[in-house]
């Protein structure tokens, strides 16, 4: 009862109270061994037929690199729909369960984790509609108490990830356990990874002389964990 009334009051926290959230859903899959080539292929077909680019049922996928889920794909779902828009997008058109069961779900080995998703603009220096073929994801997962001091650090990243030309959108799952997920944007590739990150000396020159290792040091104290992973769009199979 205890952890129920915790997240209740995580949500309500991070997100008030659900109003046009924008919202998606984000679930890893791990492939058969051999069957990628088969799985594109019918993954293709699929989403030329039920979930077309533009509409409610188009899927963004990415392979992943690193981290838990290194090896598996990310299918995106739901992208930017509001709680309320997924009332309209609830029913599938005719013949796209049996198509999906039929010719796409046997080729994976399994669905290794998944949760509904809420983009923070309050915490993000990136808008929701920004898109890359490459994205640095940093999820952080969170100690129970965090509350108003430890979101109002996260309030301030985004001025100093400005001026250090960092594009990243936060996002706070609403389901699972509770967690922070940072998603740098690279409009460049990865070699943007290879630039002098100047985001230490702007955000003291925003906030002051040694605000960062304070600020640090509280936000550090409400993380039990942190994982990176590397995203990469696999057009092939994401909606055309």
């Amino acid at each position: 009862m205890k952890k129920q009334v915790f997240s209740l009051l995580f949500v309500c926290m991070a997100h008030g109270l659900f109003a046009q959230e924008t919202t998606l859903n984000a679930a890893f899959y791990k492939v058969k061994l051999t069957e990628r080539p088969a799985l594109y292929k019918a993954m293709a077909e699929h989403n030329a037929k039920f979930r077309p680019a533009g509409s409610p049922l188009a899927i963004a996928v990415y392979n992943i690199t690193g981290g838990l889920h290194n090896g598996e794909i990310l299918i995106l779902s739901n992208i930017g729909l509001s709680f309320k828009d997924r009332d309209k997008a609830s029913t599938s058109p005719a013949g796209m369960s049996d198509d999906l069961y039929a010719n796409v779900l046997p080729h994976f080995e399994a669905i290794t984790d998944g949760d509904v998703m809420v983009y923070e603009k309050n915490y993000s220096s990136s808008d929701f509609s920004e898109r890359t073929d490459k994205i640095l994801n940093t999820i952080f997962t969170i100690k129970e108490g965090a509350g108003r001091e430890f979101w109002d650090i996260v309030k301030k990243f985004p001025k100093a990830w400005e001026k250090s030309g960092l594009k990243i959108a936060a996002y706070v799952p609403i389901t699972g356990s509770s967690r922070l997920v940072l998603s740098q944007r690279l409009p460049e590739g990865w070699s943007e990874l290879d630039e002098k990150n100047t985001f230490s000396s702007d955000y003291e020159a925003i906030y002051g002389k040694g605000s960062l290792e304070r600020d640090a040091k509280l936000f550090f104290s409400y993380i039990l964990s942190k994982e990176t992973m590397m995203m990469s769009l696999n057009r092939d199979i994401s909606s055309k």
